[in-house]
């Protein structure tokens, strides 16, 4: 799996993350991503835990996480 393509083409298909994070504290950068990864944990205790797309989904959040980190700690914020 590649991941960045998964979120070039999830980014087309639903909007792009940062777009819709805005919405959140920016103090938070994270606060969106948590709160999408519960959500898909969500589906995964109460659905149908085997379907890949919930997991693919978290891998996503998680990467995007790890980027806005890496950009904070860079800038040192």
């Amino acid at each position: 799996m590649d991941i960045e393509k998964l979120l070039e083409e999830r980014g087309d298909t639903h909007g792009y993350f940062l777009v819709t994070a805005m919405a959140y504290d920016p103090k938070d950068p994270l606060a969106y991503s948590r709160d999408m990864i519960r959500a898909k944990l969500a589906r995964i205790y109460s659905g149908k835990p085997s379907e890949t797309d919930h997991w693919t989904d978290i891998i996503g959040y998680a990467t995007i996480a790890l980027k806005i980190m890496e950009r904070v700690n860079r800038k040192g914020v």
